[in-house]
């Protein structure tokens, strides 16, 4: 089909048809048919219907700040729990064990800690 059909079929469907070379592809910036925010409901321009996250500037900076902030405290939280695990099972296991068997005194055992924690 014609180029101008192709592009009111384009926009007809949301996607984007190239610019006809010298045209200076003005079409980048201009919002995307159909395609909205999933938060605000705001029409989508094509830079950021180009990312595919479905989401405005606005409310992609709002989401990714609290998602940074969400990661960096489950990333603490499981390691808080490995490191409780870590104390709980295998060193309340490990120190009578070596005290009885190795002969361990408190410096070694406290080495050991010092060069797991590490």
């Amino acid at each position: 089909p014609p180029l101008p059909r192709r592009r009111a079929a384009a926009a007809q469907h949301g996607s984007r048809v190239p610019a006809e070379p010298g045209s200076g592809g003005g079409e980048a910036l201009t919002a995307v048919v159909g395609a909205h925010c999933e938060r605000c409901e705001r029409l989508l321009s094509w830079r950021e219907h180009r990312w595919g996250n479905q989401l405005c500037d606005e409310c992609w900076e709002t989401w990714f700040r609290h998602h940074k902030r969400r990661t960096l405290l489950w990333c603490c939280g499981v390691a808080f729990l490995l490191e409780l695990s870590i104390n709980a099972g295998v060193l309340a296991t490990f120190q009578p064990l070596a005290v009885r068997k190795f002969g361990w005194g408190g410096g070694h055992i406290a080495t050991v800690n010092f060069l797991s924690a590490g």
